[in-house]
C-alpha cells in the first residue's frame, strides 16, 4: 500500500487483519526492520507492546481450574496405562525382559498415555479458552503444561525418579563386577 506525501512514494506496511502468534509477530518486526530500519522497528514494537498490555488488561483474562476440561477418557486411558505396565512387570517377572528394559516400557507407555490425553484435552477446547490462548499463542505456553494442568506431571516424574534409581543401580552392580573382576586378575 503505497500513499503519495509532497510528490514522493512512501513506503507503508500492508493491513494484517489476522490473529498474529509469537512466530507471525517476530516475522512482521523482522520484516519491518529490513525495510524501515531499526528506529521505525522500535517504535512499532513499543506500540504493540502497549497496545497487548492495554488490552490484556481489559479482555479479564483469567486461568481457573475451570478452563481446563479434563475428558472422561482419562480414567481409560490411566487404566490400559496401568494394564500394560502389569504386563510388562510379568514379562519381567518371568525373566523374558531385564529392568532397564521394564522401565523403559514405564516411560514409554506413560509418555504416550500423557500425549494421548493432552490431544483429548485439546480437541475440547474452545479459542476463546484462556488455557488454549496460552498453549497456542507460542508466547510463554505449550502444550507440555497443559498436560502438566491435567494431572500427567506427576506420574511421568515418578517414572523417571525410578529409572534413574534402575540405571544407578545397575552401573553400581556393573563397577562392582568390573572391580572383582579387576581383582581377579591381579591376584
Amino acid at each position: 500500500m503505497e500513499t503519495l506525501i509532497s510528490g514522493k512514494q512512501k513506503k507503508r506496511m500492508p493491513f494484517i487483519n489476522t490473529v498474529v502468534n509469537k512466530k507471525g509477530l517476530n516475522n512482521l518486526l523482522s520484516q519491518v526492520y529490513l525495510e524501515f530500519g531499526g528506529s521505525k522497528t522500535a517504535t512499532l514494537a513499543n506500540a504493540l507492546k502497549n497496545l497487548g498490555f492495554r488490552y490484556a488488561t481489559k479482555s479479564g483474562t483469567t486461568i481457573s481450574i475451570h478452563d481446563l476440561d479434563v475428558p472422561a477418557v482419562k480414567k481409560d486411558l490411566l487404566k490400559s496405562a496401568q494394564d500394560e505396565i502389569e504386563k510388562s512387570t510379568a514379562r519381567f517377572l518371568k525373566g523374558e525382559i531385564t529392568e532397564v528394559e521394564r522401565y523403559t516400557k514405564v516411560i514409554d507407555t506413560w509418555s504416550e498415555t500423557t500425549a494421548k490425553l493432552t490431544n483429548a484435552v485439546v480437541e475440547n477446547f474452545d479459542k476463546t479458552n484462556s488455557v488454549y490462548m496460552m498453549a497456542f499463542s507460542g508466547a510463554r505456553g505449550n502444550l507440555s503444561q497443559v498436560s502438566q494442568l491435567v494431572g500427567m506431571r506427576g506420574l511421568a516424574g515418578l517414572v523417571r525418579a525410578a529409572l534413574r534409581v534402575c540405571q544407578r543401580t545397575d552401573t553400581k552392580a556393573m563397577a562392582t563386577e568390573r572391580s572383582t573382576d579387576t581383582t581377579k586378575i591381579h591376584q
